[in-house]
């Protein structure tokens, strides 16, 4: 399923990574997947092979063509490349998905000369005006039916929006080491629909790709610009001089674990860097209990984890009764993730 061999492939392959990234723009829009542009070469995607909502947990490098998913690992089954990434796409739409209908694809959307990508879009910035977060109630209602505690949701300024675009929506805001405000992240209240796979209301008719605002429907929609892969999640309430921390994947689990007395940050995925091990380091963190969910894409990252960081930074790992903590019986969280915290 992935790259073509040499003995098919001649020089089409390479003439065609080229033009696809000449308009990649252009390409990613005609299909639909959501994307920001960096400074250093690098697109941030949702990749559309495993449904992802999290644009960032995949990326494009625009300098070699080479993409990477590291949440879905979805470049293993179609190729390490752009093209890739669109024949992929195409075999989960449903539509022709062969080489010819890449070419097609990339013919069809990238018409004209074929010119050196140079990336002259401008980053956006860190932090953002609070004012723009959307105007909440706190603590949110929702995250309260939820089980999580009025104490931990007041503590991390979770509310749902009262009006416009965001009602029916809890807002998680987003910070930085010092509490700068990043973006936010928003957790829409109705469940997902087994017909169309987006979340809306009863009332409201099914969704498809095509519709303007899909993304708006998906169980998380974050802010625009917001740069998550550039922090941690509750880093900001982690003391300088700390030496161990919890790390985890969702939110929902930083609040859990805060009533315990547990402090911790989640990744907002399935993905870590050197540059979050810094931010880590430079709190004065030497102790790590990783958390991730208790299913294949969070064994996944725990691997993945531990082979890249083993060398830096001590490592310890927890029992789990049920896919994360949040999910865990009071008794379970005492016992294992609690147990395990006060020995390290």
């Amino acid at each position: 399923m992935g790259r073509p061999t040499k003995s098919n492939s001649a020089n089409w392959y390479k003439d065609y990574t080229e033009k696809a990234l000449s308009k990649i723009e252009v390409l990613l829009s005609a299909l639909k997947i959501d994307y920001t542009m960096r400074l250093d070469n690098i697109v941030d995607i949702a990749c559309p092979v495993h449904g992802s909502d999290d644009v960032g947990h995949s990326i494009i490098y625009l300098n070699s063509g080479t993409w990477i998913c590291f949440s879905g690992n979805c470049h293993a089954d179609y190729g390490k490349s752009v093209l890739g990434l669109i024949k992929g796409t195409l075999d989960k739409s449903g539509a022709p998905s062969s080489w010819d209908d890449v070419k097609k694809v990339i013919d069809t959307n990238c018409a004209g000369p074929i010119t050196k990508v140079v990336n002259t879009y401008t980053a956006p910035d860190l932090f953002k005006d609070e004012a723009s977060m959307p105007e909440t109630i706190i603590p949110s209602k929702y995250f309260l039916a939820r089980g999580y505690s009025e104490k931990s949701l007041r503590e991390f300024g979770v509310g749902d929006a009262v009006k416009g675009v965001w009602a029916n929506r809890a807002i998680v805001p987003v910070r930085y080491v010092n509490g700068e405000y990043m973006g936010f992240s928003a957790r829409i209240h109705w469940p997902e629909c087994k017909s169309c796979g987006y979340h809306h209301s009863k009332y409201e008719t099914c969704l498809s790709k095509d519709h303007d605002f899909h993304f708006m429907y998906n169980k998380w929609y974050h802010s625009k610009g917001l740069q998550k892969s550039r922090t941690l999640y509750g880093i900001d309430k982690i003391p300088n001089g700390t030496k161990k921390v919890a790390i985890i994947e969702g939110p929902g689990d930083v609040w859990k674990l805060y009533d315990y007395g547990i402090q911790s940050v989640a990744c907002m995925g399935k993905d870590f860097s050197r540059l979050r091990l810094e931010l880590l380091q430079n709190k004065g963190v030497e102790r790590v209990l990783f958390i991730g969910d208790k299913d294949e894409a969070g064994e996944e990252f725990k691997t993945r984890f531990i082979n890249d960081y083993h060398k830096d930074i001590n490592i310890f790992l927890p029992h789990l009764t049920s896919k994360d903590p949040s999910e865990m019986k009071d008794e379970d969280i005492k016992k294992y993730i609690v147990g395990k915290w006060e020995k390290i």
